[in-house]
This record gives C-alpha cells, sequence and structure tokens, in this order.
C-alpha cells in the first residue's frame, strides 16, 4: 500500500519550490546621467575595461560584477565579441564599458523578516561609462540592484551580495544592449493586467 501523503508532497514540492524562488523580490533601477545615441555603424565588439571600487572593502566584488556583466553580454549574442580588459587599438566598431562599484549594503536579515515590504533591503550600486572607439562619451548611468527578501513578504535570504552584484552586473549589461538597439537604458516598466 502506498503512502498517499508522502507522493502527494512530492507532487507539491517543485510547485512549492517554484513559490517559493519566485517570491525573492530584487528591483533593478537604473539612472541615466548622460546618454548619446548609440553610433549608427552596428557596434559589433564590447570592450570590458576598469571595474573599480571606491572603497577597497568593495574590491571582493569586482569579479563577481565582471562575471555578471560579461557573461550576460556574451549568451545574449548581442555583439560579435565581448573583450574583457583593455583593447590597444580599439577596434572602429567598438564601444568602452567601464564602471565603478560605490555602494554594497547588505541590509538587515532582521528589518526583511520581522517588517518586511523592502525594510532591510541589500543594495548594490555602480555607476557605469559607455565610450566610443575614439574615447569620447557616450554614455554615463547609475545601476541599482535591491533585493527584499523572499518567501513572501520578506525575509529569507535566497540571495548573498555575490549573487545580488553578479545580477547588477547582469542587468547592467542588459542596458547595454538595449542602448545598442537604439532603446532607453532602463527596463520596460512593466505593464499590469
Amino acid at each position: 500500500m502506498r503512502n498517499s501523503s508522502a507522493s502527494g508532497w512530492f507532487r507539491l514540492a517543485p510547485v512549492v519550490t517554484i513559490v517559493v524562488l519566485l517570491g525573492a523580490c530584487t528591483t533593478t533601477t537604473i539612472t541615466p546621467e548622460l546618454v548619446q545615441p548609440a553610433p549608427e555603424q552596428k557596434i559589433d565588439t564590447v570592450v570590458v575595461a576598469d571595474l573599480t571600487s571606491e572603497d577597497e572593502l568593495l574590491d571582493l566584488y569586482i569579479p563577481h560584477l565582471r562575471q555578471g556583466l560579461v557573461a550576460r553580454l556574451r549568451e545574449a549574442g548581442a555583439f560579435r565579441e565581448v573583450i574583457v580588459g583593455s583593447a590597444s587599438p580599439v577596434p572602429p566598431a567598438a564601444i568602452v564599458v567601464s564602471g565603478k562599484l560605490t555602494e554594497i549594503d547588505k541590509g538587515s536579515t532582521a528589518a526583511r523578516w520581522i517588517i518586511g515590504f523592502g525594510a532591510g533591503r541589500a543594495i548594490a550600486r555602480a555607476t557605469f561609462e559607455i565610450k566610443d572607439a575614439g574615447g569620447a562619451t557616450l554614455a554615463r548611468f547609475e545601476s541599482r540592484k535591491a533585493y527584499s527578501g523572499g518567501a513572501g513578504i520578506g525575509g529569507a535570504n535566497f540571495l548573498d551580495m555575490d549573487d545580488l552584484v553578479r545580477k547588477l552586473g547582469e542587468e547592467t549589461a542588459n542596458s547595454l544592449i538595449r542602448w545598442s538597439n537604439g532603446e532607453p537604458l532602463e527596463p520596460p516598466a512593466r505593464k499590469s493586467q
């Protein structure tokens, strides 16, 4: 005889897992400071140059920022080549991206659990600059990723700071891709149904 409650749980477990993971709430904010149109010629190469930080304590997050940015640029396939580091000379149909990690705030797990609704959120913030092959600045913007917890109104830490910074890099790559296609740097507004 089968234990129906055990088999019911195994059927329900994937659904519960998906609901819990979808409950992890992150938000992205892109704040343009200067935005010129993308060059008319097709951008085929992105050079991910200097990624630095405002504070030595933030330096340990730079590899995660770079990993998220480069991985997303490559997986999107929007550019023929993604070069990490400096390129000399810079190819004529290239853009050069540099950035500075400016804030890491781990927030408060207790505030996420007790209050929720965004209290105690963790934040990763960086500024980025896009230049053309000749060194002229085409765009300057701030990218911010916030994590408010998961499993309902807040609390559970499904993302650590390494993951949040990696996601900051991914979202910044998405902004670069949108901009290179003549769209705004900011993510499209979500439509309510």
